[in-house]
């Protein structure tokens, strides 16, 4: 009887630098996520980390219609902290369709906010989006892979 026997060699490298203790910053967080929606990104997020050493990162994540919205999302982002000392990890997914949402928040003259359209009328409002990211999460929807093969 022979016996094979082998071993499998797993290299290890060190954590990457994200890897790091930080903690979230739970008050600035909610405040610049507020500044945000209320300054043209009402689909945009930001979490605000320092560690332990005094590293600050901020990520912002979300929607936005446009490469300069994701951009601009950035720069407001930063200005409102204050400026530079922050890694900046910047998660937006640029989704052009959103540019035509119609948000059921506005009000009209005559009183109450306008009511959300049925989300098959291919008229998404700004509350259906919200409530999509809320139940799913941020991700791309089946389908929307990038099919141009390797």
């Amino acid at each position: 009887m022979i016996m094979l026997v082998s071993s499998v060699m797993i290299p290890t490298s060190p954590p990457p630098l994200w890897a790091q203790n930080y903690t979230v910053d739970r008050a600035a967080s909610d405040d610049l996520t507020t500044y945000l929606r209320k300054n043209r990104l009402p689909l945009v997020g930001a979490q605000v980390l320092s560690s332990p050493d005094g590293q600050k990162r901020l990520v912002l994540y979300g929607f936005v219609a446009s490469d300069f919205g994701k951009h601009d999302a950035e720069t407001k982002a930063l200005a409102h902290l204050g400026g530079s000392g922050f890694t900046v990890e910047n998660r937006i997914a640029v989704r052009p369709e959103i540019e035509h949402l119609k948000s059921s928040h506005h009000t009209t003259a005559s009183g109450p906010p306008a009511q959300a359209e049925n989300p098959n009328s291919g008229n998404l409002t700004f509350d259906h989006v919200m409530d999509d990211i809320q139940r799913y999460g941020v991700k791309d929807p089946p389908g929307e892979a990038d099919l141009s093969g390797p």
